[in-house]
């Protein structure tokens, strides 16, 4: 159910790899909560049958409530840079009361020029909806995590794994 072909696809694809690696999402101890899952691509990288999709959008969400659901690992790919900042520390104060012993895995666009010039050919409103920014989105993500592994992927997204602090 993707809409993405030819380059985006390879670039997303090459993400969600990305994602799988980095955070062992493969390991059959994950218990896996994707928070922003959009049409659940990530699921189709996954041999590990442990996955719950949550989305504001309810025909891409697997459940309800994501604070609801059993997890041990929290991934975002390219979310958080579409809610408020103010949001995003909310997200990850609940996240850390609720479960503050689970791992996270951001995926973080970089928005650099060479994304500006990747979104002017293919997809002109893909940074469009940007309210929080990549550095605002680190220095929100590094207020509250210590991070574990980073991995860059075609120079255009930052995929962090990361611990809350408190841990």
């Amino acid at each position: 159910m993707t809409h993405y072909r030819g380059i985006q696809k390879i670039y997303f694809d090459a993400i969600l790899k990305a994602l799988v690696k980095v955070g062992g999402l493969n390991s059959a101890d994950r218990k896996i909560l994707d928070f922003g899952c959009g049409t659940q691509q990530l699921k189709t990288f996954l041999t590990n049958q442990k996955y719950v999709g949550y989305d504001i959008v309810p025909e891409y969400s697997d459940v309800k409530d994501w604070d609801q659901v059993d997890f041990n690992i929290f991934v975002t790919n390219e979310t958080f840079y579409e809610m408020p900042s103010a949001d995003v520390e909310k997200i990850l104060i609940k996240l850390s009361s609720l479960k503050p012993d689970c791992q996270l895995l951001f995926g973080i666009s970089r928005q650099g020029w060479l994304n500006k010039v990747g979104s002017f050919f293919l997809e002109k409103q893909a940074l469009a909806k940007t309210l929080t920014l990549p550095a605002t989105e680190k220095l929100i993500i590094n207020k509250f995590c210590t991070i574990v592994k980073k991995k860059t992927v075609f120079g255009l997204c930052d995929i962090y794994l990361a611990k809350f602090k408190n841990c």
